[in-house]
């Protein structure tokens, strides 16, 4: 079954995919639970867009609503790891100082949220460009 789902997925909303599983498997392990379940959204519309037993007539585009939550995932990993080199700086930079060790081990699993998160945008952004776009209206005709 997975095999087939991942089959039907073309090469942006297959990286759209990885980065979504590795922004959720980061989130269980401790950094956000709002990250956790927009990642899991994505795969959720994913999986509802290729699935053969269900025909939803979305409101808008699949690549819209996964760019969307994408781009909210990839501001909230920016700003966390914003906040996290300047308490870093703040302690010493780089661990070395007032919180040693495990530091490192939250900037790690910051800087792989972040780069979940990347590519969920990238890829997302990618089919978003890819989609055909409707034509504008005809002008209207001369008086």
């Amino acid at each position: 079954m997975a095999q087939q789902f991942m089959s039907k997925l073309n090469a942006n909303e297959r990286m759209a995919f990885w980065g979504a599983v590795i922004v959720f498997i980061v989130s269980l392990i401790g950094t956000s639970w709002f990250t956790l379940i927009l990642s899991a959204a994505v795969v959720v519309v994913y999986y509802l867009k290729y699935s053969p037993t269900s025909k939803i007539t979305w409101p808008i585009e699949v690549q819209l609503i996964t760019l969307v939550i994408s781009a909210v995932i990839g501001v909230l990993a920016l700003f966390g790891l914003l906040a996290l080199l300047g308490i870093g700086g703040l302690f010493g930079g780089l661990g070395f100082g007032f919180l040693g060790g495990v530091f490192l081990v939250v900037l790690i699993v910051a800087i792989a949220n972040a780069i979940g998160a990347g590519m969920m945008v990238l890829g997302t952004w990618r089919e978003y460009q890819a989609m055909p776009k409707a034509t504008p209206p005809p002008p209207p005709p001369a008086a």
